[in-house]
């Protein structure tokens, strides 16, 4: 499928996932992924699989490897022509602009879905339940509890803010996870994309 609307002349997009952990992204960027019949990539995947080395290989270099895994895989996708969605937290501007560099490279533009959840109780019932769920050693890396969830914001020290400090020329769209369920999200930055007219009365 193609993406008309703010996608580029010939329809070519690359949709890159912003979130905390735990706000419910990667529920988003699957329900919009089959949605749109596009190809999802998540940069926990390639993490997960990494921490068999973790042993041997500080975690520092292991999310490294995972990105640059994560970027490889999107670019082998963009370069056959597919729209692309990409789910990691986007934390730090120049992970944007690496993946928007790459994005122009192959004439393709740029959409961030920012996700966040406003609802703080919620967010804390998500988070214990994809703990809960993805228990065991593959998964140790990500945030567990609350209290580490805190404890990644603060070591984030507002990089993560940047989306508010960039040329008001970036295109994106805010959404609250809370707000609806994943695929009504996803219909939603569907249309955004231009992919469909908005039926009347809605």
């Amino acid at each position: 499928m193609t993406l008309d609307g703010g996608a580029s002349a010939d329809g070519k997009v690359l949709i890159l996932f912003k979130g905390h952990p735990g706000v419910g992204k990667s529920t988003v960027a699957q329900a919009l992924a089959l949605r749109l019949q596009c190809p999802l990539i998540d940069k926990d995947d390639a993490r997960d699989c990494l921490s068999v080395l973790s042993d041997s290989v500080d975690g520092a270099t292991l999310n490294s490897l995972s990105y640059a895994i994560m970027w490889r895989h999107a670019e082998r996708q963009m370069a056959v022509g597919r729209s692309v969605i990409v789910d990691c937290p986007l934390a730090r501007e120049e992970l944007y602009e690496h993946g928007n560099a790459l994005a122009l490279a192959h004439g393709y533009r740029t959409l961030v879905v920012e996700c966040s959840l406003n609802d703080s109780a919620l967010w804390q019932k998500r988070l214990q339940s994809r703990a809960s769920a993805q228990h065991g050693s593959e998964t140790s890396h990500k945030p567990q509890t609350w209290e580490q969830l805190q404890l990644l914001l603060q070591r984030y020290n507002g990089c993560d803010k940047w989306t508010q400090q960039l040329d008001p020329g970036l295109w994106s769209i805010g959404v609250d996870t809370g707000f609806a369920s994943p695929e009504d999200l996803a219909r939603n930055i569907e249309l955004a994309l231009g992919v469909k007219q908005v039926p009347e009365g809605t």
